[in-house]
Parts: C-alpha cells; sequence; structure tokens
C-alpha cells in the first residue's frame, strides 16, 4: 500500500506494501519516467493523458499494474498526469500556463526567452510558470531550455453538477 507522500509538495518516502524500505518518491518519479520515455519511443504514442483521479484510484492502478507484471504480462505504461481535484489541474495547467504548453509542442527543447517570445510574455513571470509546469512533470528541463516532450494533450475526466434542493 502506498502511504506516506505529501501530495502538495511531491515529496517524502512512499512505502509499498510487502517491501521493508520505503522508496524516496524522486527514485519512484525517475522510474515511471523512465518507463514512460520507453514507451513513447517503442509505441509513437505522444500524447499526456490528463485526468482527475484520487490517491486510491492512482494506487490500486499501480497495485493492478504490479501483478501483471510479476505475472509476465505487458502493461500499458502511457504517460499520464492526475490531478485530485477540477481546481488542482486548473491551477496547474491555467490558460496562459497550456499557451506555453503549445508553443513547445513538437518543438524540441528552447530557450526560455524564446518561449517568452513566442506566447509575448515577460521572462521573469514565463519562467515561475515555467518552474511549476516542471515540478509538475508537464514539461522537461534539459541543457538547451525546457521541451514538453509529447504531441499533445488528452484531457479525461467528466464534470458533474448537484442539482439545486
Amino acid at each position: 500500500m502506498l502511504f506516506g507522500m505529501t501530495m502538495s509538495t511531491g515529496k517524502g518516502p512512499c512505502h509499498i506494501e510487502g517491501r521493508e524500505e520505503p522508496i524516496e518518491l524522486n527514485n519512484l518519479r525517475s522510474l515511471l519516467k523512465g518507463i514512460q520515455n520507453r514507451h513513447r519511443k517503442d509505441s509513437g504514442m505522444t500524447k499526456l493523458t490528463v485526468r482527475l483521479s484520487t490517491f486510491d484510484d492512482l494506487e490500486t492502478e499501480i497495485l493492478a499494474k504490479a501483478d501483471l507484471a510479476k505475472s509476465g504480462k505487458l502493461t500499458d505504461a502511457a504517460p499520464t498526469l492526475g490531478f485530485e481535484t477540477y481546481e488542482d489541474m486548473h491551477r496547474i495547467l491555467a490558460p496562459l500556463r497550456l499557451d506555453i504548453v503549445k508553443a513547445l509542442t513538437a518543438q524540441g527543447p528552447l530557450a526560455i526567452r524564446e518561449v517568452a517570445r513566442r506566447v509575448n510574455r515577460d521572462v521573469q513571470a514565463l519562467h515561475r510558470d515555467i518552474t511549476t509546469l516542471i515540478n509538475s512533470d508537464v514539461l522537461e528541463r534539459h541543457e538547451k531550455g525546457v521541451e514538453f516532450p509529447y504531441d499533445g494533450i488528452h484531457f479525461e475526466f467528466d464534470v458533474t453538477f448537484k442539482l439545486a434542493a
């Protein structure tokens, strides 16, 4: 069972059922990113899926895929970014930040000044948004700048409303 991770900062140990030593989140992130990068290269599938899901949903999915992997069956490792609430998703993927993603799509790594020029924004303000996107695993940092390593984003969620009483 996964527990002990601070969801707001994404830091802290992840404890996995049947394992005495915790896995540091950075190691888990590196492992998952490596699997996703291999999947992107092998399958040609290059969309980032964004969805609303709870930590329990993620835990269930990870454990199910781990069971399949233990039995020798290959599992889909499509790059996915999950948010617990619509508000969390909108905070990270706000319209101005999606403009950055659009400017970087299929461009390879670009310098921050070039991204600022393409989205017509101040470099300092843009840098804060790019840092947020990097910390949220939407963008990747490279020697030559930053990159959105996908061909697009697929949003996968339903919005429902409660009827007024």
